[in-house]
């Protein structure tokens, strides 16, 4: 069975500086978005250039570099769900030798009143995708490690948030009532789709990765979907919000 795919008794075959230049760790730290929209944003805003470009399967990847407060730091946006997001974090590690990486986007949200409104810090998340059996020992959940860092930065700057569980999830067209309705009953505040590969693989690797999360559509009502803002402005003017809170968490990063 797919839980039981860990494997630490022998070597793959294939690791990521089979394909990339392997660039020794350093300390710069890098954010990730999940829309074009920061990156454009980031570019007209900071004046981001792109840092390095990697050739892949099927495109070339781009890594920019932009000046904060007279700090450097990285920025990229990854793929939507865990495979994918989790394979670039590993390349992009590799490629560029950062250990330190900030995601911000947006989830679905179970529990409404507690949520909206809210910066969402995942303290541990379900493990309903595939990838991270690959890279961990089985478990229902992971505990996402760094979340009391991101509490303390919230905390000093006087943001609103909550901290509790999230259900990653590889289906987003499977999120059934009664899915939902088991994942409320087992207190998980809101569903997305990368937390829990993400923070395997970043364990494997030894990475220190950091999440925060928005509250986009909702199914807090499990009897029907509500769409909120899903790719409009609003949730734009989010995005661009949680850039700013990333930023926070980045610049006490490089302290």
């Amino acid at each position: 069975m797919i839980i039981d795919s860990f494997d630490n008794k022998s070597k793959p075959f294939i690791t990521p500086d089979t394909f990339y230049t392997k660039v020794e760790r350093n300390d710069l730290v890098c954010l990730v978005t999940f829309t074009k929209k920061i990156i454009d944003y980031v570019i007209d805003k900071y004046g981001a250039t792109i840092y390095k470009t990697y050739k892949t399967s099927n495109d070339y990847f781009n890594i920019y570099t932009f000046k904060y407060n007279n700090k450097d730091y990285l920025i990229y946006m990854t793929g939507i769900g865990a495979t994918w997001s989790s394979t670039i974090l590993a390349e992009v590690m590799t490629i560029t030798g950062v250990h330190k990486f900030v995601y911000f986007g947006s989830c679905g949200v179970l529990d409404e009143d507690k949520c909206r409104n809210k910066v969402i810090v995942p303290s541990e998340a379900y493990r309903d995708e595939g990838i991270s059996y690959h890279y961990m020992e089985k478990s229902d959940y992971v505990t996402v490690r760094n979340h009391p860092f991101i509490e303390n930065v919230l905390k000093e700057n006087n943001i609103p948030y909550i901290v509790g569980r999230t259900w990653t999830t590889d289906a987003i067209y499977m999120e059934t009532k009664n899915k939902v309705d088991q994942h409320k009953n087992d207190n998980c505040l809101v569903v997305e789709m990368e937390v829990s590969g993400v923070e395997a693989v970043a364990r494997y690797y030894d990475i220190d990765n950091y999440h925060i999360l928005f509250s986009a559509d909702s199914l807090a009502d499990s009897d029907s979907w509500d769409r909120y803002d899903l790719g409009g402005d609003k949730e734009l003017a989010l995005q661009t919000n949680y850039l700013h809170i990333a930023l926070l968490i980045a610049e006490k990063l490089t302290k």
